[in-house]
């Protein structure tokens, strides 16, 4: 993924996905280039710490703080009324044909999403390319009215998994997740 300011710098991010069946491996790149991996096995959610070689079960922690996708914005005061007081979303989705992308057939859409802010209207779009066979975003664009820029785009497709990467691996060590934390803090 890449994400631009208007007349700004650009940041890239880079993460590997892989999933078979029920299990999932995640593979981050952090802004201080340290690899964090979460895998989702049958045995639980596990974080690990390649460079140091440890690991942590998340199972037993309620969100663990660590995971990016489990970070939910809920201030008491604001989080019910945010519920009952949200603003319409209008979205309008267009065809545009087909396209090949890396090799791989797509159709191509455009998706026009209105959004009211406090009385004013912002306007983005943004262009999806769908896998044809596997259903999936392989490639999107989009583009804020203030010019801000997120293109993102899937590459080395493979259909066929190494199960090895859906294990922790030998050598590594246990910590509590309180420990995998702290390295995470101390390193940023």
């Amino acid at each position: 993924m890449t994400f631009s300011k208007a007349g700004g710098a650009s940041v890239k991010t880079k993460t590997l996905l892989a999933k078979d069946g029920e299990m999932r491996r995640d593979e981050y790149q952090t802004e201080t280039n340290q690899k964090i991996v979460y895998l989702d096995l049958p045995a639980g959610r596990f974080i690990l710490l390649p460079e140091a070689k440890l690991f942590a079960d998340l199972s037993s922690e309620a969100g663990g703080g660590l995971d990016p996708s489990d970070r939910q914005d809920t201030d008491s005061e604001s989080f019910p009324d945010r519920l009952l007081n949200t603003d319409p979303i209008a979205a309008r989705y267009e065809k545009m044909g087909g396209e090949v992308v890396n090799g791989r057939n797509t159709s191509k859409y455009r998706v026009l999403v209105n959004t009211s802010t406090g009385g004013t209207v912002s306007n983005r779009e943004t262009l999806i390319w769908i896998d044809e066979a596997l259903g999936l975003p392989l490639k999107s664009e989009t583009v804020t009215s203030n010019g801000d820029r997120t293109d993102m785009e899937l590459s080395g497709i493979v259909l066929e998994v190494d199960k090895h990467l859906f294990e922790i691996p030998d050598g590594y060590k246990k910590v509590a997740p309180r420990e995998i934390r702290e390295r995470l803090n101390t390193h940023d």
